[in-house]
């Protein structure tokens, strides 16, 4: 896979909550995908933007390293959407930024029973 077949996929596919080598800051719950010291890594962020424990993958080249990147890009998608839908939401770009962090703190008071500042 290319550079360029990937973005087609993300644009054709409308995926969200990605960083693909550009730089701007790394985002909460995104797939990033970079390249450091001649090496390809793909890891997933937590909702603080830290890299999640285990999530890092180091490959040698930029095609599995992007084939990586899409299937766990499409599968943070599909997790998304699921949960949107539980809050009627047809589509994740109709959320606002501001509506995203509600539906989180909704999500992470259902997990552990309390309120969250």
């Amino acid at each position: 896979m290319t550079r360029e077949m990937a973005l087609k996929i993300i644009e054709d596919e409308k995926l969200t909550n990605y960083h693909f080598f550009d730089g701007k800051g790394i985002s909460s719950d995104e797939i990033v995908i970079l390249k450091k010291d001649g090496k390809w890594i793909v890891y997933a962020t937590d909702e603080r933007a830290c890299m999640v424990t285990n999530s890092d993958f180091v490959y040698d080249n930029e095609e599995e390293a992007l084939e990586s990147f899409v299937f766990r890009l499409r599968a943070m998608n599909a997790s998304i959407r699921r949960r949107y839908s539980e809050y009627h939401v047809s589509e994740v770009s109709e959320v606002s930024e501001a509506d995203r962090k509600k539906i989180m703190k909704q999500r992470i008071e259902r997990s552990y029973g309390k309120a969250v500042e």
